[in-house]
């Protein structure tokens, strides 16, 4: 094993701990991680876990939406999730392509719904908080502020 682990024009180490060792095989793999879906499949991709990504912006002047991407890559339609945010809500919700992305959906939501949203994906459909990441977008107003 010393000699897999070894770069090239080195000589291979007469000894290696153990822990050396595990540290040079884990050097070699490559990430993958597992998506668990709601029927059950189990799914392996390469590279690790990209978060579901949930952001506010303001459109139209002073108005506040919410964003939410990625939300694809664990099984969770965002067509279903922009009408079941639009039902909890009680507001407009719609999904679009987003910009420079290839097969990527996102979901827009009228208003700052950042902690609904994310209660949803983590109690609804199962979603670790770990892989939730909320971010307040730029130029967001504060309560009096004008």
């Amino acid at each position: 094993l010393s000699l897999a682990l070894r770069e090239k024009g080195c000589p291979a180490p007469p000894r290696l701990r153990w822990d050396a060792l595990m540290k040079g095989v884990r050097s070699k793999m490559l990430s993958r991680h597992q998506v668990l879906m709601a029927d059950g499949e189990r799914v392996f991709r390469k590279g690790s876990a990209q978060p579901i990504s949930i952001t506010t912006a303001l459109r139209s002047g002073n108005k506040t939406v919410t964003l939410a991407e990625n939300v694809e890559l664990y099984g969770i339609d965002p067509r279903e999730l922009a009408e079941r945010m639009q039902r909890a809500v009680a507001s407009s919700a719609t999904v679009s392509n987003v910009a420079g992305k290839k097969a990527a959906r996102q979901v827009l939501i009228q208003g700052h719904v950042v902690s609904r949203l994310a209660t949803m994906l983590r109690d609804e459909y199962s979603v670790p908080q770990q892989l939730i990441v909320c971010q307040e977008g730029k130029g967001k107003k504060g309560k009096g502020k004008r």
